[in-house]
C-alpha cells in the first residue's frame, strides 16, 4: 500500500467516524426527545384521570342539587296546596254560620259576586272587577280606581 491510498483510506475512516458521531448525536437526541414526549403523554394521560375524576365529581353534586331542588319544589307544592286547602276551609266555615247575608246570592243566576266575595269569571258582562283582564301577571294587573295598574 503506498502512502496515497493510505491518506485516503484514512480520509474515508475520518469521514465515517464524523458521520457517525453525527448519527450517535441525532439517536441520542432522538431518545432524549422520546423520553421527554413519554414524560409528557404520562403527565397528560394523568391530567385526563384527574378531569374525568372531577367530571365525575361535578356530575354527582350538580345530581344531588338538582334532586334537592325537586324535591324543594315538591315540598313548596304541597305546602301551597295545603294553605289553599285551609285558607278555602276557613273562608268555607265563615260561609256556614246562621247569618243569612251570607248567601245573599245563592241561586241567583245573575249574581255577580260568588260567596268567596270574588266576581264570576263566567260573567258574559264587562264588569270593572279591578283587574285587567290581559295577561300580565299569574292574576293580572290591578287596576285602581284612578286607573293605575299595580
Amino acid at each position: 500500500m503506498d502512502t496515497g491510498e493510505l491518506s485516503r483510506l484514512e480520509e474515508y475512516v475520518d469521514k465515517l467516524l464524523e458521520k457517525y458521531h453525527k448519527l450517535r448525536g441525532k439517536c441520542e437526541d432522538l431518545i432524549t426527545n422520546l423520553e421527554e414526549q413519554k414524560d409528557k403523554t404520562l403527565m397528560l394521560e394523568q391530567e385526563i384521570s384527574d378531569l374525568k375524576s372531577n367530571r365525575s365529581e361535578m356530575g354527582s353534586r350538580l345530581s344531588g342539587l338538582l334532586s334537592r331542588i325537586e324535591r324543594w319544589e315538591i315540598e313548596e307544592e304541597e305546602l301551597t296546596a295545603a294553605s289553599e286547602t285551609t285558607e278555602l276551609e276557613d273562608q268555607d266555615s265563615a260561609c256556614d254560620g246562621d247569618d243569612p247575608d251570607d248567601h245573599d246570592n245563592e241561586g241567583d243566576p245573575d249574581a255577580q259576586e260568588n260567596h268567596y266575595g270574588m266576581y264570576d269569571a263566567n260573567d258574559s258582562e264587562d264588569q270593572d272587577t279591578g283587574y285587567d283582564k290581559e295577561p300580565g301577571g299569574i292574576h293580572g294587573d290591578m287596576i285602581l280606581p284612578d286607573g293605575d295598574a299595580v
